[in-house]
């Protein structure tokens, strides 16, 4: 993914599941900045503890904050999927991040409805 970054002169955000330790894993994304760099990581804050749900068998909460990172076009912060649901890290970012803050969600919300579940989801 670096080489490809700098090939194209692009940002890339990656999802990744990270293994910290034997049995210790994170749902995360790491950051390489256009020039192939590797900037570094966001974990998921919020793991889902609901019916339906199963990442709360694998995964760990993230327990790196809310990093920003600064890119070669921006300062960018990440969020992923569930983490959006709550507005502390939302704060934490937009009064670091004046640019840009990117949303990796596992799927996307039914697709009839998406514009509708979006604003529901901002108007929180």
């Amino acid at each position: 993914m670096q080489e490809y970054a700098k090939k194209y002169n692009m940002v890339i955000v990656v999802p990744i599941y990270e293994e910290e330790m034997t049995g210790v894993y994170y749902n995360a994304a790491a950051v390489i900045d256009a020039n192939g760099e590797y900037l570094g990581k966001y974990r998921k804050t919020h793991i889902p503890h609901v019916a339906g749900f199963y990442e709360k068998f694998f995964f760990k909460p993230g327990n790196l904050g809310y990093p920003v990172f600064e890119t070669a076009y921006c300062k960018l912060g990440v969020y992923i999927c569930y983490d959006r649901h709550f507005p502390e890290g939302w704060r934490a970012l937009s009064l670091m991040v004046q640019n840009i803050l990117l949303i990796l969600p596992q799927q996307l919300p039914d697709f009839p409805n998406i514009f509708g579940n979006w604003n529901s989801l901002l108007l929180q």
